[in-house]
């Protein structure tokens, strides 16, 4: 019952589905910074590897949250 405000609940959705398997690990990073041209959008990077069968992948996913 708190006053309305500008911040949001967002889903970082992949680009890619990963299928996990007992074993598998997934790291990474997650930053945000506000945006170069509006102080209230928040430019968000996601990278990560997924480490499936001792295989790394990498991935980077670029969000913008207007």
């Amino acid at each position: 019952m708190a006053q309305y405000t500008h911040w949001k609940q967002t889903v970082f959705y992949t680009g890619e589905a990963l299928s996990m398997f007992k074993g598998d690990v997934v790291e990474g990073v997650l930053s945000c910074a506000p945006n170069e041209k509006n102080h209230r959008d928040v430019d968000i990077k996601i990278s990560y590897t997924h480490k499936a069968h001792g295989k790394p992948v990498s991935y980077v996913q670029h969000y913008f949250l207007r």
